[in-house]
């Protein structure tokens, strides 16, 4: 490939990407009503860098270029919009795709994505969005599906031995909670164990010059080779319950956790897309086909395009690395944010890339970072970090008594901050629930929400005396006081909320 005749355009979050990337837009298939447009375009803009764990919500504009219009199209495609959701399959497809055979600064460009939504808030989604995308080229480029994966791992071996077959892939991966408790288990069989290891190794082995080391068991068949550069990209999806409930400091010490980039879907569902399931236009058809053919003759010609960067966006690359580092080494910060911070930088340079990769016409010209770039793949990590420190911060890991204070304490919280006719959905009295001062909650509220927390239910004292215990302490501090039940007509506990600053986290 040849690089650049011309410095590319760089990179805004305006409103009309096409004239900035060659990928196009959002055309809708002439054979469908146009689909609504859940995902404004937003105003050209200096997108700002803000600082570790500043960012709550994710409120990013798209993207420019191809991956912008896949995370847009993927959204307005599917029976629940979810920005979160949008932005995991476009990267997490472009990523398996491109990983291993375009390389920045000695590194594939693959990603381990983690989507935290609730039952019922559109997750399958991201899986149904990637299989339309998919499908749209197969029929003239069957070799799409050397990048496709399976959806689940049996044991780290098999992982490896697939790798030797096909050493560039992204898979989806459901109910990941359920995969985390089995590798936490204490007694977790040998495969599961090997299948963490193998994932550990996999995320920093995609560099063209790098290899993962063949392995001997008593089992000859067993055994396996080495893989150069192999890519894995995971798209992974779970509640959050599933995931908080059986993460520990650990996950996060031995790196398992920091490899990855969770988002959290925190709105409302809303209402059913009308316009669910529709076509990519066939301008963004065209555009994904190119990008394939373009990876699948590196992959036939065994080669490798290492991604260029301006001077702007290498010397934004360095500042953030400085400025991880100075956080990492600040002993006044906590443990797991220090740590969840440890690959922001290296899953910056890959996600900038991947913008990059999609900027271009790669079939013909080198892609090139520019600092816009990295100034969106800057605030997406950030925000990724956050999702789980805030976590961390707020005690709503694990199970044992931090979860439990956490979790009363967020109750009480979202009590006082509901209106009435939600307070009488849980059987609230109604004198109660139009508590005019609005700073009394009655136990047996508590109890409805504590006994769907694992924390709580599955407490060895029992939920009650688990619960009793929390409030108590709550009580001992200052947060909360006994109420007169009587007021209300009550027979139960009531507590009033006595200094609410000791509940915020």
């Amino acid at each position: 490939m040849s690089e650049p005749k011309e410095k590319p355009p760089a990179a805004t979050e305006g409103s009309n990407n096409t004239s900035i990337c060659p990928q196009g837009s959002d055309a809708t298939a002439a054979s469908q009503p146009p689909p609504m447009k859940f995902w404004p375009e937003d105003e050209a803009s200096e997108l700002p860098v803000s600082e570790p764990s500043s960012i709550r919500e994710f409120d990013l504009p798209r993207p420019p270029g191809l991956l912008g219009d896949i995370a847009q199209y993927i959204y307005s495609s599917a029976n629940y919009p979810m920005k979160e959701g949008a932005i995991v399959a476009a990267l997490g497809l472009i990523a398996g795709i491109a990983g291993r055979h375009f390389n920045f600064n000695g590194s594939g460009l693959n990603l381990y994505l983690l989507l935290l939504a609730e039952s019922g808030r559109g997750k399958e989604s991201m899986a149904k969005g990637v299989d339309r995308m998919v499908a749209a080229v197969l029929q003239n480029m069957p070799g799409i599906m050397e990048f496709i994966g399976p959806s689940a791992f049996a044991s780290g071996q098999g992982l490896i031995r697939l790798l030797t077959k096909q050493p560039s892939f992204v898979s989806i991966l459901g109910e990941f909670g359920m995969t985390l408790q089995r590798m936490n288990h204490p007694r977790a069989p040998e495969a599961t164990i090997r299948l963490k290891q193998a994932m550990l190794d996999l995320y920093s082995k995609s560099g063209w010059g790098d290899s993962l080391g063949s392995t001997a068991y008593s089992d000859m068949e067993k055994n396996t080779t080495t893989v150069i550069a192999p890519a894995l990209t995971i798209i992974a999806e779970s509640t959050p319950g599933k995931v908080l409930d059986h993460l520990s400091f650990d996950d996060i010490d031995d790196g398992f956790l920091p490899r990855f980039l969770p988002f959290e879907s925190k709105g409302p569902r809303g209402h059913a897309n009308q316009s669910a399931g529709h076509p990519p236009s066939s301008e963004l058809v065209s555009n994904f086909a190119n990008f394939v053919e373009a990876c699948l003759s590196l992959r036939r010609n065994d080669r490798c395009v290492n991604v260029l960067a301006t001077d702007e966006a290498m010397l934004a690359l360095q500042s953030y690395q400085y400025k991880v580092d100075d956080l990492f080494d600040d002993k006044n910060k906590e443990p797991h944010e220090r740590v969840l911070f440890n690959r922001a930088p290296l899953n910056v340079m890959r996600v900038a890339a991947l913008i990059a990769v999609g900027c271009t016409d790669v079939r013909t010209n080198t892609p090139q970072i520019e600092k816009a770039h990295v100034e969106w793949a800057i605030s997406l990590v950030e925000y990724c970090v956050d999702v789980l420190a805030s976590r961390f911060r707020a005690g709503e890991v694990g199970t044992g008594g931090a979860r439990q204070e956490a979790e009363l304490k967020k109750y009480v919280i979202e009590y006082i901050r509901m209106p009435v006719s939600r307070r009488l959905t849980y059987k609230v009295p109604k004198l109660l629930a139009m508590d005019e001062h609005n700073v009394h909650v009655g136990f047996d509220y508590l109890r409805r929400r504590a006994r769907r927390c694992k924390a709580f239910n599955q407490d060895v004292r029992g939920l009650d005396r688990a619960l009793s215990d929390v409030v108590a302490v709550l009580v001992r501090t200052g947060a909360l006081s006994k109420g007169d039940s009587k007021k209300f007509g009550m027979r139960g506990e009531v507590y009033h909320v006595h200094d609410l600053n000791a509940l915020l986290p």
